[in-house]
């Protein structure tokens, strides 16, 4: 295998290491795939985390909130050069919200880093789009996050800015 293929091969397995651990049951796994420094900026859709220190009690929470909760990857790019390598990403993250299930359409957008013989996250930005469900327009999650989604479900008004 050459190395273009070999790399984009690590990556692709890192990419279902995230999908196979995205919080469920082990967010300890699921953390483990992020640098573990204050370099670490992770942005979702109305939030903002800085260092993995901050980062670290997050995923806990949506799996607190989600007791169903996964995500897959419907389009992904990569390119890497050396140690660093990013990604942009078509995603449907899939949910259950008092009882109902929901599959959101989202995008995704990361860069990783090579430390050692791992793929770790340094940044990932995400975001959901737009959709009606009931005749409901959800706002753009671009300025919510999952979590707000709870509080718009049960029709607690919210202005994004």
């Amino acid at each position: 295998m050459n190395t273009e293929t070999q790399v984009i091969a690590e990556i692709n397995t890192f990419i279902e290491k995230f999908i196979k651990a995205y919080p469920k049951t082990d967010v300890d796994e699921y953390l483990s795939l992020f640098a573990k420094d204050e370099n670490l900026v992770v942005f979702g859709t109305g939030e903002k985390w800085v260092g993995y220190e901050e980062y670290k009690p997050a995923p806990q929470k949506d799996k607190d909130k989600f007791k169903e909760i996964s995500i897959t990857f419907d389009w992904k790019k990569i390119n890497y050069h050396g140690q660093i390598a990013w990604f942009a990403a078509e995603v449907t993250v899939n949910l259950t919200i008092e009882g109902q299930k929901l599959s959101l359409p989202g995008r995704i957008t990361g860069v990783l880093k090579k430390e050692g013989d791992e793929w770790l996250i340094t940044k990932a930005i995400s975001h959901h789009q737009n959709q009606r469900i009931k005749n409901k327009s959800i706002l753009s999650l671009f300025c919510i996050d999952i979590l707000e989604v709870l509080r718009y479900f049960k029709f607690v008004k919210r202005k994004c800015f």
